[in-house]
Formats: C-alpha cells, sequence, structure tokens
C-alpha cells in the first residue's frame, strides 16, 4: 500500500512537471466561508492537505450535525492513514420550481474528534463508514443515538473490515464505546484485503469490495432470515455472500457506496477516461441498471477514488488530478443532473 502511494506521488509529480499544468487553468472557486457547489468537482480546499486525503464518509450524528470524516496520512508525514473528523454543512434553496442551488460549509469538528484516538492506531485505517442503529443500553437515552462504525486496519498484513459500537448517554455527553475493542467481521474477511461498508437504508444488506479472487469486485452480504445486518453481525444470524456481477467487470470495481438506490464505485475498467474513473447505477425493480460513466467533468486521465453521494445530489470523492493540494484531495461536486 505504501510503496503504490509512493509511487503514485511519484507519478503525479512527473506528470505535473512533464504538462507544466498551470492551476490556474483548473475550475477554482470564490473560496468564501459557504461555497457553492456546482457541476465541476471543487477541492475543499479547507480540509485537504498537501499528503493523501481520501475515502471519506458523511453523515449525520447527535444534534443533527453533520459530520465528515476520511483518511489522511498527514499525521505520520506520509507514513500510515488515519481517521480525522470535520464538520460539513450542506444547504440548499428550492427558491425556484425547476432547480436548486447547493452550498456547503466546513468547520473544526469538537465531538467525533474526542474519540478518534480509539481508532487510529500505528497501522493503516481506511474506508471509515458510520451507521446509526438503534442498540441502546436501557440506562441510556432512547432512540436512534448509537452507532456502528466500520474502517479497515491492516494490523493482519492485508486490509481487514472491523465493527465497533458507541453510544452516548443523552444529547449532550460525548460518544462513549460499548465494546472493549473493535471487533474483527470475520464473517466478511478473508486472507486478502477487504473493505468499504456500505449499507442499504433498510438495513438488510452490506455492500462490500473484495480481491479474494484477484481483482477487486464489489459483494453484497443479505441475511437469510430477513434480519437486519447488525443482528447478523453480531448474533451469527444465517447469511450469504455473492458478488454483484452486474456491477463489476474483468478490471478493478472498489469503493462501493450505496444509499437510497444509487450506487457510486471506482473502477478502472475499458471506456474510462484513465486510471480509474467514478461509475454509477440504480438497484430498480430488484435488478441494477447497466453501470455509467459519471463522464469528462468528473472523471480525469487521473484517479477518481472512494465517491459518497449525498442524498443522490451531491459527491464526495478524492483524486490526486493535479488541481488539488498534493497527493490525493477530496473534492465536492453536484450530481443532481449527471445522472440520466
Amino acid at each position: 500500500m505504501r510503496i503504490e502511494l509512493l509511487l503514485i506521488i511519484s507519478c503525479i509529480v512527473f506528470s505535473c512537471e512533464s504538462q507544466n499544468i498551470d492551476k490556474a487553468d483548473c475550475f477554482q472557486p470564490n473560496m468564501t466561508d459557504t461555497v457553492f457547489i456546482g457541476y465541476e468537482p471543487i477541492n475543499i480546499d479547507k480540509i485537504n492537505s498537501k499528503y493523501d486525503d481520501y475515502n471519506s464518509y458523511e453523515g449525520i450524528i447527535i444534534t443533527m450535525k453533520d459530520l465528515l470524516i476520511f483518511s489522511t496520512n498527514r499525521n505520520s508525514f506520509g507514513d500510515n492513514f488515519d481517521i480525522v473528523s470535520y464538520s460539513l454543512e450542506i444547504t440548499s434553496d428550492y427558491s425556484r420550481y425547476d432547480t436548486s442551488i447547493f452550498k456547503y460549509y466546513v468547520e473544526e469538528d469538537t465531538m467525533f474528534c474526542k474519540i478518534l484516538h480509539e481508532l487510529n492506531t500505528e497501522h493503516n485505517e481506511n474506508g471509515p463508514y458510520i451507521q446509526l442503529i438503534d442498540f441502546t443500553p436501557e440506562d441510556y437515552f432512547p432512540g436512534h443515538d448509537s452507532l456502528l462504525i466500520f474502517l479497515t486496519r491492516d494490523e493482519s498484513g492485508d486490509q481487514d473490515i472491523i465493527c465497533r459500537k458507541y453510544s452516548h448517554k443523552n444529547y449532550y455527553d460525548d460518544y462513549s464505546s460499548l465494546e472493549n475493542e473493535f471487533r474483527n467481521l470475520s464473517i466478511l474477511n478473508s486472507a486478502f484485503d477487504d473493505g468499504y461498508v456500505s449499507i442499504s437504508s433498510d438495513l438488510k444488506k452490506l455492500f462490500f469490495c473484495s480481491n479474494r479472487t484477484g481483482n477487486f469486485d464489489i459483494y453484497q452480504l443479505n441475511s437469510e432470515v430477513n434480519s437486519n445486518i447488525y443482528n447478523v453481525l453480531y448474533n451469527d444470524n444465517a447469511y450469504h455472500i455473492e458478488e454483484i456481477n452486474q456491477l463489476n467487470s474483468d478490471k478493478e470495481d472498489k469503493c462501493p457506496f450505496f444509499k437510497w438506490n444509487l450506487m457510486v464505485f471506482a473502477s478502472n475498467r475499458d471506456g474510462g477516461f484513465g486510471g480509474y474513473d467514478l461509475y454509477y447505477s440504480f438497484f430498480l425493480d430488484n435488478e441494477w441498471t447497466v453501470p455509467i460513466n459519471f463522464g469528462a467533468k468528473i472523471n480525469s486521465e487521473y484517479d477518481e477514488f472512494r465517491p459518497i453521494s449525498i442524498d443522490s445530489n451531491i459527491m464526495i470523492f478524492s483524486s490526486n488530478r493535479p488541481c488539488g493540494k498534493g497527493g490525493f484531495d477530496l473534492y465536492i461536486v453536484r450530481i443532481t443532473d449527471n445522472k440520466k
């Protein structure tokens, strides 16, 4: 992993020097406190670094706070990856019947950051994902104020999916762990690299990717008794894992993220713009539509990874394109009208 990243960074430096790219040619928004989100990817300048920043997740946790967490190797000056957190606010204005305006604002996170020391180790932590779910202890505040934190760690030599339960006693308390340590999800993991968990809104399906058969492919964990994923993972309910052949190709297909009925993922399949591109597919009538490339406005000749969608309108992804601050950076873009 580290050797590959060093090679990628070296390629970027060489490419920038050989093409003599002027950042003035890149799309640069007016970086005020609040930034409007359009159909050109915007570098989330306020949170990126000269190191690699990627593999993000965005979601609402306590006090209706929008949390943006992602992996970065800035803390170790380019060595191993840790999880960091920020507060992200996305607003929209539906003042016209035929359009809407989206904008975002980023600031420091002051709450979730208090548990980051329990997530991060001297190993690589990647692909964070949070699932709100109600397993709240009786002496805690009732309701969906408990969560499962998923991420991958390469302590065993390959990337394994791990998770841990957290909750808080009321809306004014910090999160505290309900388990002594992260749980290795052996039903998902193999002797190869496994990662990038994403869960359907009905909590009945879990998606991830793995290179257990050679190339990276996208997989799906299903309960055989129609139970939610929490019961499958923690109570050993009957389950089965299958490849999603409609999404996979003979190349690398990875970083799946599923929300509502939209799957977004990264692939270096033939027909792209170079490196890894971002694709999307809809789950309609129990079938996946043929994956479609997001196109040249979003994809580049470089690598685009780990897309996450926000209400099917906004997408955050990582890219090592030369318009960034260095290495992989996080970008945000509107996708409402990109999907046909």
